[in-house]
């Protein structure tokens, strides 16, 4: 079967509803992420949108998220909760990252798959070495999949129930994400900086 490409690109046609998938999520997971910074920072939206509409970068909002949990949610097990979906988020941020912004170096058929590479590997001397990112239709799903599942998540955390957060918030068999949440309730409470 013959591929048609992107114009340009590596990348055949028929993964473009996957990245797009992928580019929808993220965009309700930096508005889900910028909700939670404007809740804990008690402002409006206004104020909120004031605040994080000069910071571009989703790894920095996650670390003003990190900071504002540690300094204004007292229950332990909320607090590790919002601290292990953050950490969900901030590791399909570098993947979605690869993605992004790594270049599209191989397309193998037989898989189906495209490889991603960082431009620091191609230097001469080479000043990195970052393994590849490989992606297929199905893992580029399961990345936005997965975006949308912390974006439901921090939802649930807002109290819009009046004054309170979502039932399914304080069910902990429900958590999806229960090793992070395993490995958070034994640490110490952190230091916001």
């Amino acid at each position: 079967m013959a591929h048609k490409y992107i114009p340009g690109t590596i990348i055949p046609e028929h993964f473009l509803p996957e990245i797009g998938y992928v580019v929808v999520q993220q965009t309700q997971l930096d508005h889900a992420i910028n909700e939670m910074i404007w809740f804990l920072a008690e402002v409006d939206h206004t104020k909120g949108r004031t605040i994080t509409s000069k910071i571009i970068s989703l790894g920095t909002r996650l670390e003003l998220f990190r900071r504002l949990t540690i300094v204004n949610v007292t229950d332990k097990m909320d607090r590790d909760k919002l601290q292990s979906i953050r950490i969900r988020a901030e590791e399909l941020v570098r993947i979605r990252n690869r993605i992004s912004h790594d270049r599209p170096y191989s397309y193998s058929p037989s898989k189906d798959e495209i490889t991603f590479f960082r431009e620091e590997n191609f230097t001469e001397p080479q000043i990195k070495v970052q393994p590849p990112t490989l992606m297929t239709r199905k893992s580029l799903k399961e990345l936005g999949d997965e975006m949308f599942k912390i974006t439901i998540w921090l939802g649930l955390y807002l109290p819009k129930f009046p004054d309170r957060k979502h039932p399914d918030w304080s069910d902990d068999a429900l958590f999806p994400w229960a090793d992070i949440l395993q490995r958070r309730s034994g640490e110490p409470n952190p230091s916001p900086n």
